[in-house]
């Protein structure tokens, strides 16, 4: 969360000497402000005329995981920067990354996920469930809304079981069309 062309390029050139080739920068939950500078580093580090030519991995854009995720399957996350999921944070995430925004991951359960869903499509991200207690059903109205991925599947999410097969069971079955569950 550093941000800074340093911290980019320690990452990045001990990334690539155990052949990473590139990679998506990737926020965790902090203050808004504090996640609006990092991007910012980032976006900048990303631009052209940052580049240069020693051995490294290239960071091809930044992953959003946090601040919208789930209060219960946060994993390492901290529990008071979490915040409700929100169109306008997420326009200045975006505005912060300069057109480098990639992938956003959202607990779609959480109340505001869906108008911040619609946003990150609308924006062109890869709408990512992670962090989340999701259920099957939840998870099914995400993906109708155009949530597409999922971060950590089997890790940070609602266990899957035969009778509540929650974000894993839903993606697994999701090819394009509906998703159906027998109890």
């Amino acid at each position: 969360m550093e941000g800074t062309a340093a911290a980019l390029q320690t990452i990045t050139k001990k990334v690539s000497e155990y052949g990473t080739t590139s990679l998506l920068a990737t926020t965790v939950t902090a203050d808004a402000d504090q996640t609006v500078r990092s991007v910012e580093g980032i976006a900048g580090y990303i631009a052209p005329a940052a580049r240069n030519d020693e051995p490294r991995a290239e960071v091809l854009g930044i992953h959003f995981e946090g601040p919208f995720i789930s209060k219960q399957r946060r994993g390492v996350h901290p529990a008071d920067q979490i915040q409700l999921p929100s169109a306008e944070t997420l326009g200045r995430f975006l505005k912060a990354a300069a057109g480098n925004a990639r992938i956003l991951t959202i607990a779609p359960e959480v109340l505001g996920a869906a108008p911040c869903i619609d946003a990150a499509r609308e924006a062109g991200l890869v709408v990512s469930m992670g962090h989340t207690d999701a259920t099957y059903e939840q998870a099914r109205a995400a993906m109708a809304r155009g949530a597409r991925s999922a971060t950590h599947v089997f890790n940070a999410m609602r266990p899957f079981s035969h009778r509540d097969p929650g974000v894993i069971g839903c993606r697994a079955n999701f090819a394009g069309r509906q998703c159906r569950v027998n109890r």
